[in-house]
């Protein structure tokens, strides 16, 4: 894609891909919040639960983390997501909504990516076509709202593959360095 944004050209594809990411925003949101379920324990034990602790001060402690097994640089994350999110109110029924709407924005980050990629091979049509793949399959509309180390992991993995990755010619040790970061 050209950088230049006066371009028409370029200013449809950023038009597409902020439709599409969009769109993939709004599926996400709606699964998260009209088809709540839990996926796995760990969402709360593991990640929400020491992040509350860190904010508000009461929460249970998990045995990882007092034997010192877990990182907690997510939990961490998560905690000054949930301190965001209570500038806005201390409602119980609001809580998790700012940690998911920050999953969800990182849910789009293999969205975008794929459709770098697709773009890349086939312009607008294969953004729309690589990208719209990742917006809709149905594994990543289901878990993406949900406070998972796995979850958070696909994401920073597929900008990494894409700092390796970028699909040019060119080789720089700046981005593969970026990649392992």
């Amino acid at each position: 894609m050209d950088s230049d944004c006066g371009n028409p050209a370029a200013r449809q594809h950023i038009a597409a891909l902020c439709c599409l990411l969009g769109f993939a925003a709004g599926l996400r949101l709606a699964v998260a919040l009209f088809l709540p379920h839990m996926i796995w324990a760990d969402e709360i034990y593991q990640v929400v639960e020491p992040a509350h602790r860190l904010v508000y001060g009461s929460g249970i402690v998990a045995w990882e983390y007092v034997v010192g097994m877990r990182s907690w640089l997510f939990p961490g994350v998560i905690a000054g997501v949930l301190w965001l999110g209570r500038l806005f109110g201390s409602d119980p029924a609001f809580k998790l909504l700012p940690v998911q709407l920050f999953m969800v924005l990182c849910s789009l980050v293999p969205v975008w990516v794929a459709w770098r990629w697709g773009e890349r091979q086939d312009g607008l049509r294969g953004g729309l076509v690589v990208g719209g793949f990742a917006a809709l399959w149905v594994d990543l509309l289901y878990i993406s709202a949900h406070p998972l180390s796995d979850v958070i992991a696909g994401d920073v993995l597929m900008s990494a593959l894409y700092a390796a990755f970028p699909l040019t010619a060119e080789r720089s040790r700046r981005r593969l360095a970026l990649a392992g970061a």
